[in-house]
């Protein structure tokens, strides 16, 4: 198969369910990243069995197998969530913060890591950095260190329970920065989610209880008391609808506390400086 008939599939398949743009975007992405590398041969065979997985909900990214997050290629599987680009503006910031301050040889955590993005990514700019990446999902942590050996990134992994403070003694007591998108969905929204998402990403780094919504940044806080060097930085993505709430857990033991909107104009980021 060549690509005008591997579009050809793939925009009759998927248009009249996701629209021509859509289509044409998935069709692009299929070709450059998956068929065109496949030995002619195998290439029908693939592509059928890519529009079934398409048409039954699952997301483009874990039938490739990776996706692109802030300049690099990013392996993905169902047992960490994709990346989005709200993150990216998160790893940003970080990257704006550190070209104002002096930056090197910080200690950073990524608290949540899943597939390694943000670690990873902070890796690849700051090379003097030391960055701890912690996950209780060892599938989610074998995916982070396959991304950290394939782009060449040093970062330390551990698996724990970040709920459990008792876990946070296998950690140093000095870090400059605390950088995480930890989970934040109460289970009652889960109702106005994609099904694409609720049915294929995990549960785990996704949803919190209904009933104590803000429990990741209680302990961030908490472990921030405790890890964090004073005039040490915070840098957390937020739920849009808790930003305030989220914010007020840090005021007794932060300065400088903001938060900043991202490119879609909803409150994403809160940042902040240990007193």
């Amino acid at each position: 198969m060549i690509r005008p008939e591997v579009d050809k599939v793939l925009l009759q398949s998927l248009t009249p369910l996701l629209g021509e743009s859509e289509a044409r975007s998935i069709a692009r992405i299929v070709w450059e990243d998956l068929i065109q590398i496949l030995p002619p041969p195998e290439r029908q065979k693939q592509l059928a069995t890519v529009v079934t997985r398409l048409l039954a909900g699952e997301p483009l990214q874990y039938i490739i197998g990776s996706t692109y997050f802030y300049g690099h290629s990013f392996v993905v599987t169902p047992a960490v969530l994709i990346p989005r680009p709200e993150t990216e503006e998160l790893v940003f910031h970080v990257d704006e913060w550190a070209k104002s301050n002096d930056s090197k040889g910080l200690k950073v955590i990524d608290i949540g890591t899943g597939s390694g993005c943000i670690a990873i990514s902070l890796a690849k700019k700051h090379r003097s950095w030391e960055i701890w990446a912690c996950d209780i999902s060892e599938e989610a942590l074998l995916v982070a260190r396959e991304n950290a050996r394939l782009l060449g990134a040093s970062i330390q992994n551990k698996q724990l329970d970040f709920l459990d403070p008792e876990s946070w003694d296998q950690l140093p007591d000095d870090f400059d920065l605390i950088v995480s998108n930890p989970p934040y969905i109460p289970h009652s929204e889960r109702a106005f989610m994609p099904d694409q998402v609720i049915q294929n990403e995990p549960g785990q780094a996704l949803f919190v209880p209904n009933e104590d919504p803000t429990i990741f940044y209680e302990k961030i806080q908490a472990f921030a008391e405790r890890h964090l060097k004073k005039g040490g930085k915070i840098a957390l993505e937020l739920n849009e609808f808790r930003s305030a709430e989220t914010k007020a857990l840090f005021e007794h033991t932060f300065r400088d506390l903001r938060i900043i909107k991202d490119l879609q104009n909803k409150d994403r980021i809160l940042t902040g400086i240990k007193l």
